[in-house]
């Protein structure tokens, strides 16, 4: 009897008790975590990628309370930089973030502030050849997006490198000052460009209105 099937977990206690079930998945989602977290413990140069399947996937979601995250605390100071970089990558691949409560307030600033932008709201980013922003130096591990709409833009920026980058980012059509949502940081696009500084592994969410 096949234990995964459609997404779903079928018990049979003849191929695969429960208790070693649990110890499985234990182990799955405790090896995401590591690479979630690698943003705020390691180096660029020290991480690897873990490929799994989506019945590993579905079993997190199932078995999720068998892994405590004792060493997560989305209120603690140092989270900051590891969350918005990783509120970053989703939006700008556009994914949508549905964090719990135990995920910290952290996780909702960006998709609330995306969400007032419309259901018609645009979307472009670094892989689409329209994209409206531009950045004097493009690489692979410098990512970055546009939303518009209701009369808002806002341009997404991640360094996603282990040393300090140096950018100068326009963004066609776009002119004024736009505010980082995290904190008190500015994009002064006055003159149609502005030169922008991120230290390693940070992200920049600026909102013109």
């Amino acid at each position: 009897m096949e234990p995964f099937k459609f997404g779903c977990i079928v018990g049979d206690e003849h191929y695969c008790v429960r208790p070693q079930l649990e110890k499985e998945m234990k182990r799955h989602i405790s090896g995401g975590q590591n690479l979630v977290m690698q943003v705020k413990y390691a180096s660029r140069s020290n991480e690897y990628v873990i490929d799994m399947l989506p019945e590993i996937v579905s079993s997190m979601v199932m078995f999720g309370q068998v892994y405590e995250r004792n060493s997560y605390n989305p209120l603690a100071p140092d989270s900051d930089r590891a969350i918005r970089h990783a509120t970053a990558y989703f939006k700008i691949h556009d994914l949508l973030i549905a964090p719990t409560k135990s995920d910290g307030p952290q996780w909702s600033i960006a998709e609330k502030c995306i969400s007032q932008l419309g259901k018609e709201r645009k979307f472009r980013a670094y892989y689409h050849p329209d994209c409206p922003v531009t950045v004097s130096c493009p690489g692979r591990l410098f990512l970055y997006a546009w939303f518009n709409g209701n009369g808002k833009t806002i341009v997404i920026l991640l360094n996603d490198t282990d040393g300090t980058v140096i950018q100068n980012v326009s963004v066609k059509g776009l002119f004024g000052i736009g505010k980082d949502i995290y904190n008190a940081s500015i994009l002064d696009l006055s003159s149609g460009k502005a030169l922008v500084t991120l230290p390693p592994r940070e992200s920049r969410f600026y909102l013109f209105d």
